[in-house]
């Protein structure tokens, strides 16, 4: 089994705390806390460490930590606007392309970002807290797609939103598309308030067909998870970065 190694993070601390660094992680107590940590420990970090029949998940705190700061370093819409690259050349390249053409977007972490959520409730979740947050229409873009967006309606593609969020979530998502300066599409697609699909991936998967049985020929499909890309009915798939949650 091999070592968990864990990033370095900084952080500011107080005169009176001490930081030690075991095999990758950064260990931070008070000058009190920081004389318990003996010297062999130091030395030789795996001598506390007791191996166990399974991999040990890494820590959660850790891995929040992880999140914000692969955010704030820039990291993440670096990987963003890697992904918008390769499918706007692909996009232009459909130029010559005959058929009704049609492009079709996620919408939550593909067109728009809700960053200020997670990070505000600690990468939690609750239908409460984030119906509350989708009313305030505060969501930002996710600027690679927004520049998909409008090439796609430059190259007269049409354009498609498809969300598992559920129908009775529409006027304040339209609403924030708007603002965001997504403003003209053929339809944005909502899950049905009543539908019992098991997965976001049978939905959306039979929403890009409807799109097709109306002599749509989907040359692009953006989303970051792969539940938005997986089932088909499209020539390209793209999927974004998404580390802060999964949906199936």
């Amino acid at each position: 089994m091999g070592k968990i190694k864990y990033p370095k993070f900084i952080v500011l601390l107080s005169t009176a705390t001490l930081i030690f660094t075991l095999t990758g992680c950064t260990y931070i107590g008070t000058n009190k806390s920081a004389q318990i940590v003996s010297s062999s420990v130091l030395e030789n970090p795996d001598s506390h460490i007791t191996r166990t029949s399974f991999n040990t998940p890494q820590n959660i705190d850790l891995l929040r930590q992880q999140l914000i700061t692969y955010y704030n370093s820039g990291g993440y819409e670096e990987a963003l606007q890697q992904v918008g690259n390769e499918a706007m050349e692909y996009l232009k390249s459909c130029k010559n392309t005959p058929g009704k053409l049609a492009i079709v977007f996620d919408i939550d972490e593909t067109t728009l970002s809700n960053w200020t959520y997670e990070k505000d409730t600690d990468f939690g979740f609750s239908n409460e807290t984030w119906t509350k947050y989708k009313e305030k229409e505060i969501c930002t873009p996710i600027k690679p797609s927004l520049e998909l967006y409008k090439q796609a309606l430059k190259q007269n593609v049409t354009v498609f939103f498809i969300t598992a969020s559920k129908e009775n979530n529409r006027t304040c998502y339209e609403a924030n598309l708007k603002k965001a300066g997504y403003t003209k599409w053929e339809e944005v697609m909502f899950e049905p308030t009543d539908s019992h699909f098991a997965l976001a991936e049978e939905f959306k998967s039979s929403m890009r067909k409807e799109i097709t049985e109306k002599g749509y020929r989907i040359i692009l499909n953006i989303g970051d998870q792969y539940s938005d890309l997986s089932g088909g009915y499209a020539d390209r798939c793209f999927k974004l970065p998404n580390p802060f949650y999964f949906i199936p």
